[in-house]
């Protein structure tokens, strides 16, 4: 009965696809290839036909079979010119990519107005589905007659071998598949060919690059002289989960005539060779990873550099994408020492180690894996040791010496974190972290909802320690990966609601396998007012809903003339993400541009307002207090002996030290010692310890209590 269904419906269509009459020709094979584990192919032989144009005469419809689960891959119709369309691809149940049998027979034609798409339960024995891409790229003029390759690529999660494709039919008729190209743009448009090779994952293949720009604000149309640049690339797929969507990522590395990396400057950034094309599938609104990027940079932290233009690739748009710059050690990226093989020993083997975090990359070999595991009193969170990667250079590249050095670094470190001392501010963790780079990072990700935060795409980094052997601690950034962030998700682990909690917070709803060391570093009252105070300092300039409007709005002046054909190209209907909804369900996520950036900043505002009301800390001690009414004094606080050695005695005139908030900061103004004594503590004198590994000089001890601040210099 089913069969009959499937001929029954392929027949109807045949009359839909057009009246085409004596034009119309199908071409059907049934016989795959199993190239390997991540691709299939099934090759249609096309004949007799004349030239195929998006008006009078092309490909007007694509059916196919699939006897097995479509299992999260990627479905593509290669055209003998190479051009290739993708058809669909991430069909899922939900978001926790639960994937059902979506065996069955299936047609994709110009008319259909559903996806067959993530989300979506496929029903394709009542009806025909919509491409994911411009299907009508294939019909650009070129010759039909030859080989078709109808491709099945799953380069990440499955082995797409074991799904059983048949019955491909291509048919042509005088209805073909419609196609709106690129014209005009005032992004740069950067035009990639790559002479019919197919570009593959983690080998990148040779292919030009030109781009069209002819300075800011400036109208670049495709068929100008690229005369901003000409060059050879190398270009390959990149990413992890995001292999599995429709708009792909791209790593490039420029190259000169001969092959050879080639150092240049592109867009003002710092002349390199190494550069990212980040993909806007998933971001409607094209400014989130740049917006990230741009206030991180402002707090005075180095994040990759980031302009939008738009892509040809092989002659077929690819909408708009992010160009930024690799993290990699470079003096105007990840500014740390270079580790060269020799550096075994001594203070040569103590930097140049990048980092990162990933608590489900699929890779093998953690350089580290975490003693601690996240907790699991709350449902939702797996107890899954997080495993950290050496990122640059390659592993292979590290000598063993090197490879001990910065596992017995992190090592210690979680034994000073986990201890029972951990708030020692001597020996305790504060000897290992630089704390205001992991104070910035924490409240990026906690400021822009980053549903990735602390478990995906965690930068870290160390240099080398100073020739005199002090350290140089363990560096938390660069920032990356907020495609998921200022809500773009929604599930059992990411809200719409911006005061859903905290994601660092393990019985938060927005928390999901979080790194727990943020967790522990807040169990530090010292930590958490450092984290207030510097989240009130930003709050007034950088965090600003002021600020943050104004960058989003100066985005979309770029990008809003090219809003439109990237979603004619990349349909934002019944894919990933699914974004929030007014009523928080997530179904009513069809909306236009304007609309995504008008909610985008809406959910900026309500963040802001709920982090201000519950931000970890009490902000006392703070450089600016938040109280514009504290009284500070300096006459009645003294401290002995002077100069001081381990121990420093300090007392008050007129009052005790019930719940006093003490800090002893050098003359760079850096937290050396800080410590908040509990309301039991009624004694006028208070010891501070562990003094002895701080260097001869000037120090600044202030006392705060009672809205009352006491400061005095002292000596060591």
């Amino acid at each position: 009965m089913k069969r009959k269904q499937q001929i029954f419906w392929a027949a109807l269509l045949s009359l839909c696809v057009g009246n085409s009459g004596l034009f119309a020709q199908t071409f059907t094979a049934n016989t795959a290839t199993k190239k390997d584990k991540v691709m299939v192919d099934m090759p249609i032989t096309v004949s007799g036909l004349s030239k195929i144009d998006t008006f009078n005469f092309g490909l007007e419809s694509i059916c196919f079979e699939v006897a097995a689960n479509m299992n999260q891959s990627s479905f593509s119709l290669v055209a003998p010119d190479g051009t290739e369309a993708q058809l669909f691809s991430e069909v899922y149940r939900n978001y926790s990519f639960e994937v059902d049998n979506y065996g069955g027979y299936y047609c994709l034609t110009q008319n259909s107005t559903k996806p067959i798409q993530l989300y979506n339960t496929p029903d394709p024995n009542t009806q025909s589905y919509r491409p994911n891409m411009q299907t009508g790229s294939l019909n650009n003029g070129q010759s039909p007659n030859g080989i078709w390759h109808f491709r099945i690529t799953n380069p990440v999660l499955s082995d797409v071998s074991l799904i059983n494709l048949k019955n491909v039919t291509l048919a042509f008729g005088t209805k073909p598949f419609k196609y709106t190209p690129l014209k005009t743009s005032t992004l740069p448009i950067l035009k990639i060919n790559t002479n019919n090779s197919v570009i593959i994952n983690d080998s990148k293949i040779n292919a030009n690059l030109s781009i069209i720009y002819n300075g800011v604000g400036k109208i670049n149309t495709i068929t100008d002289d690229a005369k901003y640049y000409q060059g050879s690339i190398g270009i390959e797929h990149r990413g992890n989960r995001s292999l599995l969507f429709g708009q792909r990522p791209f790593s490039i590395e420029t190259k000169n005539a001969t092959g050879a990396s080639l150092d240049t400057s592109l867009f003002g950034m710092p002349s390199e060779n190494d550069w990212i094309l980040l993909a806007n599938y998933g971001d409607h609104s094209f400014v989130r990873n740049p917006l990230v990027h741009k206030l991180y940079e402002e707090m005075g932290r180095y994040a990759p550099r980031i302009i939008l233009v738009e892509v040809v690739l092989n002659g077929t748009y690819h909408g708009v994408y992010a160009f930024c710059e690799k993290i990699k050690r470079d003096k105007g990226r990840v500014d740390i020492a270079k580790l060269k093989p020799t550096d075994i020993s001594g203070n040569e083997v103590t930097g140049g180690f990048l980092l990162k975090s990933e608590f489900d990359i699929i890779a093998a070999n953690p350089i580290y894996t975490s003693t601690k595991k996240q907790l699991n009193s709350c449902s939702h969170i797996l107890n899954i040791p997080l495993p950290i990667y050496y990122e640059y250079p390659k592993l292979s590249d590290l000598k063993p010496e090197q490879l001990s050095y910065i596992q017995n670094y992190l090592k210690d470190f979680e034994a000073a974190l986990f201890g029972t001392n951990f708030k020692d501010p001597i020996n305790g963790y504060r000897k290992y972290i630089g704390m205001e780079t992991f104070i910035d990072y924490f409240l990026m990700t906690e400021v822009s909802g980053n549903k990735d935060g602390f478990r995906r795409s965690f930068y870290m980094h160390k240099d080398k320690d100073n020739i005199d052997g002090t350290f140089k601690k363990l560096k938390a950034g660069p920032v990356w990966d907020y495609d998921v962030s200022q809500v773009n998700f929604i599930g059992i682990d990411a809200s719409p609601n911006p005061e859903a909690g905290f994601y660092h917070h393990e019985c938060s709803p927005a928390a999901t396998n979080v790194q727990y060391w943020y967790m522990r570093l807040l169990e530090d009252p010292a930590f958490a007012n450092e984290v207030k105070c510097r989240y009130v300092e930003l709050r007034k300039t950088i965090l600003s809903e002021a600020n943050i409007t104004a960058k989003i709005d100066s985005f979309v002046t770029i990008v809003a003339k090219s809003a439109p054909l990237h979603y004619a190209t990349w349909s934002v209907e019944g894919r990933w993400p699914i974004l929030y909804s007014e009523n928080g369900n997530g179904n009513d996520r069809i909306w236009g541009f304007e609309e995504e950036i008008r909610r985008l900043k809406l959910w900026h505002k309500n963040r802001l307002a709920w982090l201000d009301a519950n931000m970890p800390g009490t902000a006392i001690g703070c450089a600016d207090p938040l109280s514009t009414n504290a009284i500070e004094k300096t006459n009645e606080l003294s401290a002995y002996p002077i100069p001081f050695d381990d121990k420093l005695s300090i007392s008050l005139k007129n009052s005790d030290f019930t719940a006093a908030f003490i800090t002893l900061t050098d003359q760079k103004g850096r937290v050396l010692y800080t410590e908040q004594t509990n309301e039991s503590l009624k004694t006028s004198t208070y010891t501070i310890e562990n003094l002895s590994n701080l260097s001869k000089g000037i120090y600044f001890l202030q006392i705060i209590k009672d809205n009352t601040i006491n400061t005095l210099k002292v000596v060591k």
